[in-house]
């Protein structure tokens, strides 16, 4: 279903980018001041007493910093829903979906979400690389970060990849992802149920 739900997506944003004019200066999604932003876009254009399942804030690429989108997930008669807001063009989007789910989906209200939980993680996820090896500088957020209403628990899991620089370009690591036949390696980190950050690709080094 997301699938679909993010084609639909794409494909409107590419429609929809001759008629709009973009924002003036850009959104860096693991700054403190690019999350102050995404949290005015949130209160502004999707209201903080809006109940979704689903809160994504995505870049322009998966190697790039800065952010194209702010999207939502959620129900509207009977129906999965899902608008997003464009940082590209100013504009909040609302496609009509014909996707039905069930009403006891669980959902939360835009001010449970906690977006200062983005710069916290991101400085989080630097520390545990950290901890392992001092391969790597030049930490950054790119793709996108997600928050999810677990369907179990209620609870909301967040999840995003950091990506680096590998310090001595020299040879391979065993952390990390390398990203295709650059120096660049790929890290990949989730919230549990209790709300503390795991590593879930790049640092378990003995797993396939």
């Amino acid at each position: 279903m997301s699938r679909v739900i993010k084609s639909l997506c794409c494909v409107l944003l590419l429609v929809f980018s001759s008629c709009g004019n973009g924002t003036n200066g850009s959104i860096e999604l693991s700054t403190k001041e690019g999350v102050s932003e995404i949290k005015k876009i949130v209160e502004d254009q999707f209201g903080l007493d809006k109940e979704v399942y689903s809160l994504s804030i995505s870049n322009k690429s998966d190697n790039s910093t800065e952010v194209e989108q702010v999207t939502i997930m959620l129900l509207e008669d009977g129906k999965s829903s899902m608008w997003f807001y464009s940082a590209l063009m100013n504009k909040l989007f609302k496609p009509e979906s014909s996707i039905k789910e069930t009403d006891k989906t669980k959902a939360l209200k835009l001010k449970e979400f906690n977006l200062d939980h983005i710069t916290a993680n991101f400085k989080k996820a630097v520390d545990l690389i950290e901890k392992e090896t001092k391969e790597f500088n030049n930490y950054r957020l790119e793709g996108s970060y997600s928050m999810t209403v677990d369907q179990e628990t209620g609870k909301i899991n967040e999840s995003f990849n950091l990506f680096a620089d590998k310090i001595d370009v020299k040879g391979n690591s065993f952390y990390g992802k390398r990203i295709a036949d650059t120096d660049m390696f790929k890290f990949s980190f989730k919230t549990d149920e209790k709300g503390e950050l795991l590593s879930t690709e790049g640092l378990n080094v003995f797993e396939k």
